[in-house]
């Protein structure tokens, strides 16, 4: 098992800074659980984060590639210019198994929701559209 939270805040009073995101918070728990002499194995994450700043910078931020709030076939989210902060929430478990014999499997369950900036803090070991992500 093991656990990180994140934070990271900016002072952003200058006119030129009203685009960056004021504050940023993060943090994960992970497990794995292996069996039989690790022939099979069990393991999850769960991660969540909160960002702070101005109008302008939440708006820039669900407009981003990595959220993409305005496009066309999201009709469950849509850009709000009123927004002051994005709190989203991820995970994802995996089961398989990983050694002995001629097969090996995994079946693999991921969700991220559409507010969830990791951009700020922490990190992605590959991309969040991946079967893999962590803190």
């Amino acid at each position: 098992m093991g656990a990180i939270v994140t934070a990271t805040s900016r002072n952003t009073d200058e006119p030129q800074f009203l685009l960056l995101r004021k504050a940023a918070y993060s943090g994960g728990l992970d497990f794995k659980h292996n069996w039989k002499n690790r022939k099979y194995f069990i393991g999850g994450n769960a991660i969540s984060s909160h960002v702070l700043g101005s109008r302008e910078s939440i708006t820039n931020t669900q407009r981003e590639i990595s959220h993409l709030f305005q496009r066309a076939d999201a009709d469950y989210i849509s850009v709000d210019k009123s927004r002051t902060s994005l709190t989203g929430t991820g995970g994802k478990i995996e089961a398989g198994k990983a050694s002995e014999g001629h097969w090996r499997y995994n079946a693999t369950l991921t969700w991220p929701s559409p507010e969830l900036e990791l951009n700020d803090i922490g990190f992605c070991v590959r991309g969040m559209k991946s079967s893999r992500f962590f803190m």
